[in-house]
């Protein structure tokens, strides 16, 4: 099953703040619906995450590696997020996209592309169920980010 998502969302924030708030780790993980966990291997490189989520009948546990693969400070990161739920057979591959640029009235746009790509046993719970369900918790993530840079 693949899924491309795009959102795109106004912080009432600056862009040197929305930048440092998607590089505060610990913060930006709270607002990964079912992230239990991150650990920096190598900040600003290498991460891992556990994710535990359920998704339609089955209680999925992603053990996750994160790769930053390009970074320009204050514009752009784009990182690769591979992993598997061994119990279940399936494996997720994610390439994230997030541009940052200011609006004219000072506050910041930030411009998430996804590309999803999910295999075994999950996958067959085909996209109509799980497309849905992808789609709400990305939006509830967007909801967070920009929640958090509104304070």
């Amino acid at each position: 099953m693949r899924q491309a998502i795009e959102r795109s969302l106004i912080a009432e924030t600056s862009r040197d703040r929305a930048w440092s708030f998607l590089w505060d780790i610990e913060a930006l993980a709270k607002c990964i619906p079912g992230c239990e966990d991150v650990i920096v291997e190598e900040p600003g490189k290498r991460y891992k995450a556990r994710m535990r989520r359920s998704v339609g009948p089955f209680l999925v546990r992603f053990e996750l590696d994160i790769g930053v693969e390009q970074c320009i400070p204050l514009e752009r990161v784009q990182v690769m997020v591979t992993g598997q739920d061994k119990r279940l057979r399936s494996q997720i591959r994610q390439r994230v996209t997030v541009l940052l640029s200011s609006s004219q009235d000072g506050r910041c746009q930030i411009d998430l592309t996804a590309d999803l790509q999910l295999d075994g046993m999950l996958a067959s719970l085909g996209e109509r169920l799980l497309g849905a369900q992808i789609e709400q918790e990305v939006d509830g993530f967007v909801r967070c980010i920009q929640g958090k840079l509104h304070d």
